[in-house]
């Protein structure tokens, strides 16, 4: 991975902004149009539209994580988000996403577009694998795919039916229900 356009920031918590905030933003996970992220940035990016960059998308933790280069494309969505409220966005965004994850960088789209994207840090760390399609989506989470069904079924199962009125109590369905 190339060095960060990313200056030094000295609030170590949150990512720094890019250097360059006027560009549009290159989103390729929780942030996209339809994803649950998206719902912070709504109101600055008027203008949503389908992006594709040169490179890798891995998968850590669950976490959808760039790797710029010239393989892919990575499929994602353009953020342009409204001048007066741009800074605002680019702060949002450098306060969900985790520093340790990730970096900024600048990077240009197929269609010859100029923005800023988030490279994941530290990729030969960790366990990252491929992501399918190179693209990312909420469903493809085995935490809110799989793991839904697995709680569905369960609490399916022990809350099927009634409690007895009686005065000992079935702990062990109970049990079950409240970990469902």
């Amino acid at each position: 991975s190339a060095m960060s356009d990313c200056r030094v920031n000295p609030d170590a918590s949150k990512l720094a902004p890019p250097d360059d905030s006027s560009l549009p933003v290159f989103v390729y996970g929780t942030l996209m149009e339809g994803q649950p992220g998206f719902h912070q940035l709504k109101k600055f990016a008027p203008r949503v539209r389908t992006a594709q960059v040169p490179g890798l998308l891995y998968l850590r933790d669950g976490l959808p994580l760039l790797d710029v280069g010239n393989d892919g494309p990575v499929k994602g969505q353009l953020l342009e988000f409204l001048e007066e409220s741009r800074e605002q966005a680019v702060g949002i965004i450098c306060q969900f996403e985790p520093p340790e994850q990730y970096e900024w960088r600048q990077v240009e789209t197929l269609d010859g577009v100029r923005a800023n994207a988030l490279q994941g840090r530290y990729l030969n760390k960790g366990g990252a694998e491929p992501a399918p399609e190179n693209r990312w989506s909420l469903d493809m989470d085995p935490v809110f795919s799989d793991a839904l069904d697995v709680v569905r079924a369960t609490a399916k199962v022990h809350a099927g039916k009634e409690f007895p009125n009686a005065p000992s109590v079935d702990w062990n369905r109970a049990f079950h229900i409240q970990m469902a």
